[in-house]
């Protein structure tokens, strides 16, 4: 009983010095600076401003206190966890995502909403991300579902969000493909005991984001559409990743991953219409 009140207040601390963050951050005002640079004959300009200040502040937040979650656990106590910086990518993009869409708010009381959301998903998380460091673990499976719930939740966030603000390719697909190797990473994570191979599938479901992103950037539609586009692709790419890591990749699934992919782009192309 220690130890789980111990995972406990650590998500507690968290979560709290997490929301006061980014209260703040809604409060305060922060002196921006510009850097402008060359690439590829046309010049992109990078403002480090209040959100991206908060932003760092809070992706160190997340994963300084996901690493005191991880090591409340039994299994930190008998053996040394490795690679637990796998764990970071989706407590920090949570964090992140809602630092970003905060200007968006049109008004206090929807910042307040997005603030207390924010934790309540970083809170499931980092529950989630607990139970599922044993597979033995009673609540294994529940917690598993959560994961991959919330993960796919930020995704299309993200998906809606970067493409809707039409950003430069270069930009856009670099932070989605960064952020879809993440997310990948904690959906791929514990289905293989070589971790080389976990986090190289997670780097081919970013770079083929980032190159669908780039793609999509000359594609006029709408924001939603692209989204569903880039979350249908992401949800193929890590599931077939997924039957790899486990050595179940035949061709039914193949069919079957097809049957959903022409499902979906069906759907997404009646919506559109």
């Amino acid at each position: 009983m220690s130890k789980l009140l111990d995972y406990q207040d650590r998500i507690s601390v968290m979560s709290w010095a997490a929301l006061f963050t980014l209260a703040a951050g809604s409060l305060m005002r922060w002196p921006e600076w510009s850097f402008t640079w060359w690439v590829l004959g046309s010049p992109i300009t990078l403002a480090v401003d209040q959100v991206v200040i908060t932003s760092i502040i809070l992706a160190a937040i997340a994963c300084s206190g996901t690493e005191a979650v991880i090591h409340s656990h039994p299994l930190a106590l008998r053996v040394r966890l490795r690679h637990t910086w796998m764990h970071w990518g989706l407590p920090a993009t949570i964090l992140v995502l809602a630092e970003i869409l905060m200007p968006a708010m049109p008004s206090r009381t929807y910042v307040v909403g997005e603030i207390l959301l924010a934790g309540l998903l970083l809170a499931i998380a980092e529950i989630a991300i607990y139970h599922t460091l044993a597979p033995d673990d009673p609540r294994y499976r529940l917690a598993r579902i959560a994961l991959n719930a919330v993960a796919y939740t930020v995704a299309l966030v993200l998906f809606l969000l970067v493409y809707r603000t039409r950003v430069r390719s270069l930009l856009s697909a670099t932070l989605i493909a960064s952020v879809s190797a993440l997310l990948a990473l904690e959906l791929l994570r514990g289905l293989s005991e070589r971790v080389s191979d976990i986090i190289l599938y997670a780097a081919i479901t970013g770079a083929i984001l980032g190159e669908a992103t780039w793609a999509l950037n000359y594609w006029r539609t709408t924001s939603y559409i692209a989204g569903l586009l880039l979350l249908l692709l992401f949800y193929l790419i890590v599931g077939l990743g997924q039957h790899a890591l486990l050595r179940r990749l035949t061709k039914r699934v193949l069919f079957e991953y097809a049957t959903i992919a022409a499902i979906g782009v069906l759907f997404i192309g009646w919506l559109a219409s």
